[in-house]
């Protein structure tokens, strides 16, 4: 149908545009952004580019060990941090 085709063709466009990792620039600030779950923990380290679009500069993440699954949020949410 057209809807598909139309949802078909955004998927694509959205692979194609994946984000490219950025190199870092320390002159600008850096934007850290870190999620946490029983289960794991991840992050994203990303600046502004030119054109004030977000960009990735790494990605970061792990399973937590049995001791850290008993952290209460925002300890997890630190450990994310570290």
């Amino acid at each position: 149908t057209k809807e598909h085709e139309e949802a078909f063709q955004k998927l694509k466009e959205k692979l194609i545009d994946a984000p490219v990792l950025l190199y870092s620039n320390f002159k600008n600030k850096f934007i850290l952004a870190t999620d946490a779950s029983k289960l794991g923990l991840d992050a994203i380290l990303s600046q502004l580019d030119p054109d004030e679009n977000e960009r990735p500069i790494a990605y970061a993440s792990r399973e937590l060990s049995p001791a850290e699954q008993n952290y209460a949020a925002h300890e997890m949410e630190c450990l994310a941090i570290i």
